[in-house]
């Protein structure tokens, strides 16, 4: 189908008015977390997870922390120690002109971590949203499992899960959210079922419900 110029020009002015007519996505800032028990880099390190995580949401913009950094420097933004109340979130988010600010903070008690993140609204400083998380792992945990999961609730986003059936040849290991096997087959359902009938000698069944 061949397409006149006026046509071309008339499809691209509907696209820029229905691109026009879409609301921007909120922005939003997350500040490193309050924990005492962790080094600087490692607090810096849960905040980025937690940012790219509500980054991939598809629910919010997130700005990068050189460019928070840039901004509050050029402002002379004075705060001693970590912005942990909602009133330094608020003036620090008004500086950086965004729409809401993500603080939290990681205790450790005994061999448990505790992750508590929070939105907190720029525009009248109500919390929008607050959640935690434990971990009786390591720090690495927290990168990798608590902080997403905090993300993805700040942003309203249930985390799909499913059953499925691992047709697996030798060993089969599984801990905790994760099964390690070796695959020969597979076969999944959105709820559990019973094992294949007839199954063939020296092959497991394992049945995992996956995050």
């Amino acid at each position: 189908m061949n397409f006149s110029k006026a046509s071309l020009l008339l499809l691209l002015g509907c696209a820029s008015i229905c691109l026009a007519g879409q609301a921007p996505l909120p922005m939003v800032a997350v500040l490193p977390f309050d924990a005492a028990s962790l080094t600087p880099d490692a607090r810096t390190g849960i905040a980025n997870a937690l940012g790219n995580e509500l980054l991939h949401t598809g629910k919010f913009r997130v700005m990068e922390r050189s460019q928070m950094d840039q901004i509050l420097k050029e402002q002379a933004f004075q705060n001693s120690g970590a912005c942990d109340d909602n009133g330094c979130a608020v003036e620090m988010g008004k500086l950086l002109a965004v729409d809401a600010m993500v603080l939290g903070s990681v205790a450790k008690v005994g061999s448990t971590y505790s992750l508590t993140a929070r939105l907190v609204d720029v525009r009248t400083g109500e919390v929008r949203r607050s959640v935690g998380r434990n971990s009786k792992a390591d720090v690495d945990a927290l990168l990798t499992d608590a902080a997403p999961d905090a993300a993805r609730e700040l942003a309203g986003v249930k985390a799909s899960s499913h059953w499925g059936w691992w047709v697996a040849g030798g060993v089969a290991v599984a801990g905790g959210a994760t099964a390690a096997v070796l695959l020969l087959n597979s076969k999944s359902s959105s709820t559990p079922s019973a094992a294949p009938a007839d199954p063939s000698p020296s092959t497991v069944y394992l049945q995992a419900k996956l995050p």
